[in-house]
């Protein structure tokens, strides 16, 4: 009988065990599902939030039409390569000089998430585009009293017709122009600026036209260009420390 009973006392503990394992194994798994359903939940509100645009108090649009000279015309970028850029907003126009063949095309873009703008610059994009690197020079643009620096690229591409192409280009990083990427590469930088602060931001301006084998008038258009234009810019995007939204 003492081992019958010992056989029945092992046998209920051993059924209590199963109950207990059967109770965590549940309690696991309930535990499992609703911590991948809060997962995809926060994911899911995470992705939306992202995808809202961070809005400037003023759009790039309202950008002026005409510089002096210089009349522009909306040339819209496809929906693919809006997505492959990323960017909350941008103007794509081409600006043309009345009374003479001289044009430009003049690209800014606006991020309020500056980590999207990274490796997107003209000796990355125009030789992903089968163009040839010529080389690159910096210069100071010269707008009223202030200077500002800015890069000076030049490609080709070749062909039956070689394809010569002059690119100015630098950023504004709250306020403040610069051609280094590097100073919005950190990790302060990187945040998705769920809280859409439109003066968390980097716009990058491109200013490109056709040249000829010599660079020279095609330099000096788009530096032209840039200082007349460089002003309305800056005047148009927030100053470091301009924290509201729209």
């Amino acid at each position: 009988m003492v081992s019958e009973v010992t056989d029945l006392n092992h046998s209920g503990r051993a059924h209590a065990a199963r109950k207990g394992i059967a109770r965590v194994a549940a309690f696991a798994a309930i535990f499992l599902v609703a911590t991948g359903a809060g997962y995809r939940a926060a994911a899911s509100a995470l992705d939306a939030a992202l995808a809202e645009r961070v809005e400037l108090p003023r759009p790039i649009k309202s950008l002026p039409m005409e510089f002096g000279e210089w009349v522009g015309e909306e040339v819209p970028l496809s929906e693919g390569v809006q997505k492959i850029a990323g960017n909350d907003d941008y103007i794509n126009r081409i600006y043309r000089r009345s009374g003479t063949r001289e044009a430009v095309n003049l690209y800014v873009a606006y991020t309020g998430r500056p980590r999207t703008m990274l490796r997107h610059r003209p000796t990355v994009c125009f030789p992903n585009s089968g163009h040839s690197h010529l080389g690159t020079e910096e210069i100071q643009l010269r707008a009223g009293a202030t200077t500002s620096p800015a890069l000076v690229h030049s490609f080709m591409k070749p062909g039956a017709v070689d394809v010569r192409t002059v690119v100015l280009n630098y950023y504004v990083l709250g306020g403040d122009v610069t051609v280094d990427e590097d100073s919005f590469w950190g990790v302060e930088w990187r945040s998705p600026n769920l809280a859409r602060d439109a003066g968390h931001y980097v716009a990058q301006v491109q200013i490109a036209t056709n040249a000829d084998i010599d660079n020279g008038p095609a330099r000096r258009r788009v530096t032209q260009f840039a200082e007349a234009t460089l002003g309305e810019i800056l005047e148009l995007l927030p100053k470091s420390g301009d924290h509201g939204g729209p």
